[in-house]
């Protein structure tokens, strides 16, 4: 089962600023909108382990540099590097469990753009610790 995706996006070049597609309707990997929300993250810190069994996240980082780990057990993850610097969505797919690490020396901040309306009964937390990832940054 496919856990996740990352997406390459495209970057218009302008005079004074270049502009950041991040979705439009005509996308293939657009499936629907369901809300957008900007969640922050400190240095260091690491956020998880979630796993949604309804919601698709689009994971987005405009500010920062973050650590994503996604797995379909506790044997198989995946890690995926965003940054400001790479113009990259991660799609997150139902059933997988994800956790997230801020990375250099400034909060980060992480776009979720998600397919339906956050449900409390469709998404679950489990320790930390209970799957084995070894975070140490280097």
């Amino acid at each position: 089962m496919t856990s996740a995706k990352l997406i390459d996006r495209a970057v218009v070049e302008v005079v004074g600023g270049n502009i950041r597609k991040i979705f439009q309707t005509s996308d293939p990997n657009f499936k629907s909108f369901g809300e957008a929300y900007i969640s922050e993250i400190e240095p260091s810190f690491i956020k998880g382990w979630k796993m949604h069994s309804k919601m698709t996240c689009s994971l987005y980082v405009p500010l920062g540099h973050v650590k994503f780990v996604v797995c379909t057990s506790k044997d198989d993850c995946k890690t995926f590097e965003l940054s400001a610097n790479k113009n990259q969505i991660l799609q997150i797919f139902p059933n997988s469990w994800f956790a997230f690490q801020g990375l250099g020396e400034r909060n980060s901040m992480v776009l979720n753009i998600a397919d339906i309306e956050h449900e409390p009964e469709e998404s679950k937390n489990l320790p930390l610790d209970t799957i084995q990832y070894n975070w140490e940054i280097k």
